[in-house]
């Protein structure tokens, strides 16, 4: 390869002792131009969850579980949906987990309800998005009409989806039967862990809408 000869020191020069203190300069520089994405974060006792509730025409209540809304079901648990809440900042991410240490040390061993919401106000500015919220409604509107359009999906070859997760079935896939949803809410719960129980510390409704039969 005589491209890679001409180089000098076996077609690597770059790597020669002519370039060894630039490289010096660039690796203690580094964390000045180079940021590395965020492997680790840091574990808290609290957590915010977003509930989906449907009004069924039989008049019952049950909650959609994330697998319900398959193959979207992971995106339901494993995502922040903090663009939805107008009333209050949101702390920390999915499962409790932050990368600010600044908030991480501010949960100390006797945190409480009240020094929870306290801390949302010093520590997390609202982040509601009006045009973000209405496009996630308008989906999950879109999505439950189609679903009461085809029936329920336990009777079908739709079924056959890929295996269910723990994270995105509490309680089972729901079997609608003959009855449709006529009605959404969209809840916030926010659950705390005191070392001994985990609490639901506020609830929350963040929309609510009535769903026809159409498409």
């Amino acid at each position: 390869m005589p491209h890679l000869e001409s180089q000098g020191e076996g077609g690597l020069g770059l790597f020669g002792m002519k370039y060894l203190p630039l490289a010096v300069v660039l690796i203690v520089a580094g964390p000045c131009w180079a940021k590395p994405p965020a492997l680790g974060w840091y574990d808290t006792r609290l957590t915010y969850t977003y509930s989906v509730l449907a009004t069924l025409s039989n008049g019952d209540t049950v909650k959609l579980d994330p697998a319900y809304f398959e193959p979207y079901g992971d995106a339901f648990t494993m995502t922040g949906f903090s663009y939805l809440v107008k009333d209050h900042g949101v702390l920390v991410g999915p499962y409790g987990s932050t990368h600010n240490n600044v908030v991480y040390e501010q949960f100390g061993t006797a945190l409480t309800a009240e020094r929870v919401f306290e801390l949302e106000k010093d520590f997390a500015p609202i982040s509601y998005d009006e045009q973000r919220a209405a496009r996630m409604y308008q989906f999950i509107e879109k999505f439950v009409r189609t679903r009461n359009a085809r029936g329920d999906m336990q009777k079908s070859l739709n079924a056959l989806h890929s295996p269910v997760q723990f994270w995105s079935n509490s309680g089972g896939l729901i079997k609608l039967g003959n009855s449709t949803i006529t009605a959404i809410t969209v809840l916030e719960p926010t659950w705390l862990y005191d070392g001994v129980t985990l609490s639901k510390i506020r609830q929350i409704p963040l929309h609510s809408v009535n769903v026809d039969s159409a498409p």
